[in-house]
């Protein structure tokens, strides 16, 4: 969390088009009690937050890489539903209110 009380998150194997959306929901975040920020590409691993796609298992080892040994929230992007999923997830096309439930569900602070 920055200093602010900005929550940090890291977005790993996203769309460009999901990347964009996000970004744009952190910045309109900036009016709400709970504030976000999309980390830099340098600095993922010090991220309060992981939005990573659930999909894709190199973005999935990626995202366990940068997280290592540290207790960080991980929301996994999916285009379906996995079955037995108890992992904070989203289901695609992701929609402005449903990203902020998930993010304030698991937000530190």
């Amino acid at each position: 969390m920055d200093t602010d009380g900005t929550n940090v998150v890291a977005l790993v194997g996203l769309s460009n088009h999901d990347f964009a959306l996000i970004q744009s929901l952190a910045k309109l975040s900036e009016a709400r009690d709970r504030k976000y920020r999309i980390a830099e590409s340098k600095k993922r691993a010090t991220a309060d937050i992981f939005m990573v796609n659930g999909d894709d298992p190199f973005a999935m080892r990626e995202a366990q890489n940068l997280v290592g040994q540290r207790s960080i929230a991980v929301i996994q992007v999916l285009k379906k539903l996995k079955e037995g999923l108890s992992a904070p997830h989203l289901v695609q096309p992701l929609v402005g209110k449903r990203v902020f439930q998930a993010l304030d569900a698991v937000a530190v602070g």
